[in-house]
């Protein structure tokens, strides 16, 4: 008898755990299926955060959250990601509004001529706290802050001048969380060398900054790339005026990059606690961008490691862009129309330039039309009293011309792009202000020719320099 109540539990544990089994295989979502849920939801969050981001909401804390999501998820920690992702949302919804700040502007900021310092490298209580994590993030209460610009250009030539390199880096500030393969705010790192495009690293905010030495000699900012493989820097040796660049992989062999950039001019937009400039307005919205901070042009030496390539050493010229973006007066921000902002280099000369029109039929502040010439060997610098630039016309011009004056002398150029980045700028359609305006945005790499007079000497110009344009066709 007792066998028999043996046998007959066994089979009713033998069919619960049966059903428990089936039911869990039916109700529980496969890993696949839990992933792209989690995509989904994350894709949704996203749009909810940029609209409330846009419209002024304090979104700081889901940012944090949805990060921490975003790191567990690319664990394959499915379950954990979902958790805090859920965190996130909740706390998103119940985000409350933050009211604009004031900010200063003027006309023109070119007479400043100081040489940056650290506190203009990372302003710490003017845009950025550091958290206890020694993360970068805008300060609270102001959400007017739309962008923050480390970025690098350069220009180089082998010494045997066999080998030509143009580069575009640039470290992320924020870090958008994404669950795709393609990641807002991440930046793919742009190496030509040689008639072709490399693009061997992708990095991601935040950014984490180092300024008591605790593993740089230098203050130092830094990103991890996307697979946790690699770290770029950027440190600030103030005493030599150098600006330190260096991607390295964490272990291993792999891509390497190596920038010693030597600052010999500097142009201001605006001091970090302003006032600014009028950098241009935006395609999608009745306000305007404003920005400060500054630019350092140089000479610059850079090293690269290319697994599938081998070693170079590149010397030229180099520009940092250290700007930093408000939207006024209100909040919102979009592509900025139609600006002009450059820099010219020859051994004898620097050249740096930002000039802006105003496309809509709106009457904003003064837009910026500010340049200046530096000679560094002659210890010497002016303000273009006066200077016109114009271009072949188009969404996308070929070639440049400049024409200034400044006290103790003149400016008349001829600029030749030699390449594109992107190779075709992107065309975008439509503006508040013209449904069917065109407007586009990309880089050019630009050979100058002409001449250059001071004192009543004339220097001929054969020199290359880097644009950032914005063009916008009726």
């Amino acid at each position: 008898m007792e066998q028999w109540k043996i046998v007959v539990v066994a089979c009713v544990v033998i069919v619960a755990v049966s059903i428990y089994v089936v039911y869990t295989q039916v109700t529980t979502p496969s890993e696949p299926e839990l992933e792209e849920s989690l995509k989904e939801k994350a894709r949704k969050f996203v749009e909810e955060l940029r609209s409330k981001s846009s419209e002024g909401y304090d979104v700081r804390e889901a940012r944090r959250l949805a990060v921490k999501a975003l790191k567990a998820y690319r664990q394959g920690d499915y379950e954990s990601a979902t958790k805090l992702l859920d965190l996130a949302i909740e706390v998103l919804e119940k985000a409350e509004k933050i009211e604009p700040k004031p900010w200063r502007i003027c006309e023109s900021n070119i007479m400043i001529n100081d040489i940056p310092e650290v506190e203009d490298f990372v302003p710490i209580g003017v845009t950025y706290v550091e958290t206890e994590d020694h993360v970068l993030e805008y300060v609270p209460d102001d959400p007017n802050w739309v962008q923050s610009c480390f970025i690098i250009v350069a220009i180089g030539e082998s010494p045997d001048g066999e080998h030509t390199l143009l580069y575009q880096g640039r470290l992320p500030l924020t870090c958008v969380p994404c669950f795709e393969e393609a990641l807002p705010g991440a930046f793919r790192i742009r190496l030509y060398i040689d008639g072709k495009w490399y693009y061997p690293v992708t990095f991601v905010g935040p950014m984490y900054y180092d300024g008591e030495g605790r593993q740089f000699e230098h203050p130092t900012v830094y990103n991890y790339d996307t697979t946790g493989k690699y770290i770029q820097t950027l440190s600030y040796n103030r005493e030599r005026r150098e600006w330190i660049h260096i991607i390295r992989p964490l272990e291993g062999e792999g891509f390497r990059l190596e920038m010693h950039g030597y600052a010999r001019s500097t142009f201001w937009m605006g001091k970090m606690e302003g006032p600014y400039i009028v950098h241009g307005a935006y395609h999608n919205c009745e306000n305007i961008d404003i920005w400060g901070g500054f630019w350092d042009v140089g000479i610059t030496t850079i090293t690269v490691e290319m697994p599938d390539l081998g070693s170079y050493t590149f010397n030229g010229t180099f520009l940092f862009d250290r700007a930093i973006h408000r939207s006024y007066p209100g909040i919102g921000r979009g592509a900025v129309l139609s600006f002009s902002c450059m820099f010219i280099h020859q051994d004898e000369f620097d050249i740096m330039l930002a000039h802006s029109v105003n496309p809509t039929p709106k009457d904003f502040p003064e837009f910026q039309h500010q340049a200046k010439i530096c000679f560094p060997d002659r210890g010497e610098w002016y303000p273009l009293i006066e200077f016109n630039l114009t271009d072949s016309g188009g969404l996308q011009p070929e070639k440049f011309y400049l024409t200034g004056t400044f006290e103790a002398g003149t400016v008349n150029l001829t600029g030749e792009v030699f390449e594109f980045w992107p190779t075709r700028w992107g065309i975008q359609k439509g503006t508040w202000w013209n449904h069917n305006g065109k407007h586009a945005w990309g880089r050019a790499f630009i050979r100058w020719t002409g001449t250059v007079t001071i004192n009543g000497e004339t220097i001929v110009v054969d020199a290359v320099g880097v644009g950032e344009f914005t063009r916008f066709q009726p």
